[in-house]
């Protein structure tokens, strides 16, 4: 849990390329195709290592599809070259990880791959991926992991269709060997706002499964992880724990765009998270990226949680943050209330 004066980013996203072999019905980018050329990369790379080689624990390599584009190992060993401590996940669909890949990105200096599996059967994951092998091929490369002894994770994004596969999604995760799971409701842009009536799951619904992710945790001995910062505010007894060690829910956690976490987009430029991946607020093309995270207008204001509507009212404000994201979905600005949640807890004001 941070304080107010430990802003650094810890987990910098990057994506590298806009390309992609599937058309998944939930996909966040409306991305152009750009690929990040190798010596922009680097240069980016130069830059984040300058100011936070000390800070800095996890590069995330995105995109689109990472593995779609032709110097991702060069990459990876590029990052390595300039801090060998620094763990690196590329997110992948999985389809792509051959035998021959998984060897060359290891040696390359991967920590973890992470592959998306939104549903335990192939009915499901191929509808939401669009794509009658994804099934077959995200368990294919699930084995490849395994047997070259890489750490990988599983991705779900929930939604209407998986919403009764939750239990089944830890279990399945436990009995492969994944090393975590990642589970997250589908925030409704681009591709998934289209897509929404099929989609769609009421905040009751999904705030009851959010509640149930710690028990289910618990059950199987598999680490989760959401990046919704309700999961956090769903987890009473986490909620709890922070109260009792800080002595207050005045704590930095949650959304951790612009106190923690940096997203860099496959122009390379900051936008503001990777849901919303077109919404650039800074050109690192003439700007120090360290300059861009001191004082970016939008980071600043996720610092002081300057959240609208019961949001700025919500007992939780700091330890959440709220979510962007589903702000913008709804209202088209960033930082208003996020229209998913039934968390909401008024502060008592005592009128004087």
């Amino acid at each position: 849990m941070l304080q107010d004066n430990e802003f650094v980013p810890r987990v910098i996203h990057i994506d590298i390329t806009g390309k992609c072999n599937f058309t998944c019905l939930h996909c966040r980018g409306r991305f152009s195709e750009d690929m990040l050329e190798l010596s922009k990369t680097k240069k980016i790379l130069k830059n984040i290592f300058l100011h936070w080689k000390s800070d800095l624990k996890w590069l995330e390599i995105g995109g689109g599809e990472p593995l779609l584009h032709k110097d991702l190992p060069a990459i990876l060993a590029f990052i390595k070259s300039q801090d060998k401590d620094v763990k690196i996940i590329v997110v992948s669909n999985g389809s792509l990880f051959t035998e021959g890949y998984a060897k060359k990105l290891k040696a390359s200096g991967m920590t973890r791959i992470q592959f998306s599996l939104d549903g335990v059967n192939a009915e499901t994951h191929n509808w939401l991926r669009q794509n009658n092998r994804s099934f077959e091929l995200v368990l294919r490369a699930i084995d490849i992991a395994k047997r070259n002894n890489i750490d990988f994770v599983l991705r779900m994004t929930i939604n209407k269709r998986n919403q009764d596969q939750i239990e089944r999604f830890f279990k399945f995760g436990k009995e492969k060997g994944a090393v975590e799971l990642g589970l997250r409701g589908c925030i409704y842009v681009a591709n998934a706002e289209n897509n929404y009536d099929e989609l769609s799951l009421d905040k009751e619904s999904y705030a009851e499964i959010l509640k149930k992710l710690p028990t289910l945790s618990k059950k199987y001995d598999m680490p989760y992880f959401s990046g919704d910062p309700l999961a956090l505010v769903a987890n009473t007894e986490l909620v709890a724990e922070i109260e009792r060690r800080y002595g207050s829910l005045d704590v930095y956690s949650g959304c951790s765009v612009g106190i923690s976490y940096m997203y860099i987009n496959n122009k390379g430029n900051v936008s503001f998270c990777p849901m919303l991946n077109n919404l650039e607020i800074a050109d690192l093309g003439n700007r120090d990226i360290k300059d861009v995270w001191d004082s970016c207008p939008e980071f600043v204001q996720m610092r002081k949680r300057n959240m609208g509507g019961r949001c700025a009212h919500c007992t939780y404000l700091k330890l959440c943050g709220g979510c962007c994201a589903y702000g913008y979905w709804k209202e088209k600005k960033l930082f208003a209330e996020n229209p998913i949640c039934s968390f909401f807890v008024e502060k008592m004001v005592k009128e004087v």
